[in-house]
């Protein structure tokens, strides 16, 4: 599967599958793209999904800069660029760094196509 490859930035691993609308799907720090496998598998007959390691987790590399939201976006962005996808409709678990409204503030703001944000709660 593919990574992103920019000079001095970090390297991204991203799966994607199937045809459709594109779906991206962004797991919460510590995990990987393999959270949403099940997902990948029952919605890849109907959309372009893209499952991804965010930097420093899973198969992703890192660089210098910290984790942040717009590190992240610029990260989403760099998969979509690399898929040759202009907008994308977005999953994400909702942690601190990751929020829609923080999404909506970044520069993936304009490739955002709809946010669903995840919230779990004992």
């Amino acid at each position: 599967m593919p990574w992103t490859k920019d000079e001095g930035k970090a390297d991204i691993y991203y799966e994607i599958e199937g045809s459709g609308p594109p779906i991206v799907f962004i797991h919460p720090p510590g995990m990987g793209h393999v959270t949403f496998r099940g997902q990948k598998d029952g919605m890849s007959d109907q959309f372009t999904v893209i499952t991804l390691d965010l930097r420093g987790n899973g198969r992703s590399g890192t660089d210098e800069r910290e984790l942040s939201m717009a590190v992240v976006a610029e990260d989403v962005a760099r998969v979509l660029d690399d898929c040759d996808i202009k907008k994308a409709y977005i999953v994400a678990i909702q942690t601190v760094v990751l929020s829609y409204k923080n999404l909506r503030l970044t520069t993936l703001k304009e490739r955002v196509e709809s946010c669903l944000s995840v919230v779990f709660q004992k």
